[in-house]
């Protein structure tokens, strides 16, 4: 291994110090830092980029047309729009914000590529979901969704669920999939967990602003490293497992063996 590193050093250190090849470099380098990321307001905006074998990330406002986008795009916005039509055919994209201008927009798997990792779905989505809905993704976030999700609506491959602000509908033991180890509830989620609602492999959990109700060994399984609880949540309310290592309420962190932390 440390021979290949020095060999790929002499090699590298040989074009440097070529002046014609340090001068491409440089330039492509100062290409992609100046378009690496790119919003269009307009379909026309899109068209008459000049460089858009750069672009990484693209924020649409507008004029959204999936079949000129370059397969070199990773993570794609989408504000104002009703329809994710074409979607599926952009193979390389591995994050989505969905960001659409009415409440009711339904959505299927079908729809997005595969190889899709993260997906938020902002704007006003606010669509009842059904099983087999939603892709397999490793991150979904909700903005502004305040619908009860049913069994089987979240994909197994999830591993983070963050709900929107507007979330207050309560969980149903078996909702939340086995994959999924980090958990945020919401800003505005208030709702007594009952018990088997969080299973064995959640690791992380955030509650919010308002949350006020017990917290304990039967609701909150012995995974569960870290808590974020609000800034004035009721500590007599509290008796987690002991093998949390890490509460934060509000400002402080409690870390194992009462350790304060400002």
């Amino acid at each position: 291994m440390a021979t290949n590193n020095n060999i790929n050093n002499i090699d590298f250190l040989f074009i440097w110090r070529n002046v014609v090849l340090r001068k491409a470099i440089i330039e492509q380098l100062n290409l992609f830092k100046d378009n690496y990321k790119a919003v269009f307001n307009t379909r026309l905006e899109y068209l008459r980029h000049n460089h858009k074998e750069y672009i990484t990330e693209i924020i649409f406002n507008n004029g959204f047309q999936p079949a000129e986008i370059p397969s070199c795009v990773r993570k794609l916005t989408l504000k104002g729009g009703t329809t994710l039509y074409g979607i599926e055919f952009l193979d390389s994209l591995e994050a989505l914000i969905f960001a659409p201008t009415t409440t009711s927009v339904p959505i299927r798997s079908s729809q997005f590529p595969i190889s899709l990792k993260e997906l938020v779905l902002s704007g006003e989505f606010n669509s009842s979901l059904n099983v087999g809905d939603l892709p397999n993704v490793h991150t979904l976030i909700f903005k502004k969704y305040d619908k009860t999700i049913g069994i089987g609506v979240l994909p197994n491959s999830l591993q983070v669920l963050k709900m929107g602000i507007k979330f207050n509908k309560p969980f149903s033991k078996g909702v939340i999939p086995l994959s999924v180890k980090t958990l945020h509830f919401g800003y505005c989620y208030d709702r007594r967990l009952k018990e088997g609602v969080l299973h064995q492999n959640i690791e992380h959990l955030d509650f919010g602003s308002f949350y006020q109700h017990p917290l304990n060994q039967s609701n909150v399984p012995s995974s569960v490293k870290t808590i974020r609880l609000p800034q004035f949540y009721n500590t007599k309310l509290l008796n987690l497992p002991n093998s949390y290592e890490k509460i934060v309420i509000g400002p402080v962190m409690i870390i194992k063996d009462n350790k304060y932390l400002l």
